[in-house]
């Protein structure tokens, strides 16, 4: 898994973008990870600079003035970008060296591990020959295989199996009387999880 950085910093509050942008010049000035960055620390201090002091012109709800205001945001959120990707372009996968940057850090994403559908259900449909198997969704599941035989479970048992991407599905133009049996695989790239095995009769 990447370890990576946030360089939007949009969602901030312009108090918040302040004290951020403040913080990552710190944390960048003289940081030996990188020695040339670019844009230069005097290039992000100057639209820090400018941002700041429109923040407090903007204060009184002049709308000259806030929209000088939002233009001198959006210029520093620009630059702090370009930092950023200087930033990851010099340190890809450094953990430590991204860390010093004063950027914020991207979550790793927890690894995603299929499990096993629980909780089998099968219940007749509402015209004769159907059959409605259900499980529990399961988690980074892409697909379901939907599986049913009419022998019993074994080595020579013949399942049909049909994929969708929900966890219920309704068996159609089954034999009223016969035994069925149902099991549902959990899917995710070429791994499958599959449940226990339920059985009931068609009606």
């Amino acid at each position: 898994m990447r370890t990576s950085i946030k360089i939007n910093l949009i969602r901030l509050s312009d108090t918040n973008l302040i004290t951020k942008a403040d913080y990552i010049v710190t944390c960048m000035t003289g940081n030996p990870h990188y020695p040339t960055p670019l844009p230069s620390l005097t290039d992000v201090q100057t639209a820090l600079n400018k941002f700041t002091a429109d923040v407090v012109a903007a204060s009184g709800k002049d709308k000259i003035l806030i929209a000088e205001k939002n233009k001198s945001r959006k210029d520093l959120l620009s630059v702090l970008r370009s930092l950023g990707l200087y930033v990851m372009g010099t340190t890809p996968d450094d953990e430590a060296a991204l860390n010093s940057s004063g950027f914020p850090m991207s979550k790793t994403p927890e690894p995603g591990y299929l499990t096993h559908p629980e909780d089998i259900k099968v219940r007749n449909g509402n015209i004769s020959g159907q059959l409605v198997c259900r499980v529990k969704p399961v988690k980074y599941a892409g697909l379901y295989s939907h599986e049913i035989t009419s022998t019993a479970p074994g080595s020579t048992a013949q399942w049909t199996s049909t994929r969708s991407s929900k966890s219920s599905y309704t068996h159609l133009n089954l034999q009223p009387g016969t035994k069925y049996w149902f099991r549902v695989g959990a899917i995710r790239a070429d791994e499958i999880a599959y449940s226990q095995i339920a059985s009931v009769h068609a009606q």
